[in-house]
């Protein structure tokens, strides 16, 4: 994920090819990366968007390879909320901090 200018446009390619089929899987797979390219770019709003896309076509999915890809998402996404306050702000209704043991 180095070329984030290319995968960006491969993605929106695949999300526009997405609209087209009917698997719910693409677009849950599509979205997710997606969110990843927009917190690179600083586009929180869109990345929050774009994830909570990726997972409402998981759940109507329910493919359980789907959940580790946003699972692993989620994870990242909340590690990056450790020192990234804007993101925190914008995620935090989606994704909230661990409890302290």
């Amino acid at each position: 994920m180095e070329y984030y200018s290319k995968a960006k446009a491969y993605l929106v390619k695949a999300l526009d090819y997405c609209k087209h089929c009917n698997f719910l899987g693409s677009q849950s797979i599509a979205n997710g990366i997606m969110c990843m390219v927009y917190i690179n770019e600083g586009k929180y709003d869109a990345a929050l968007d774009s994830f909570v896309k990726a997972n409402e076509y998981a759940g109507r999915y329910k493919n359980d390879d789907i959940y580790k890809l946003l699972n692993d998402i989620k994870s990242r996404i909340k590690d990056m909320m450790l020192s990234d306050v804007r993101l925190k702000n914008v995620f935090l209704s989606y994704i909230p901090p661990d409890k302290p043991s």
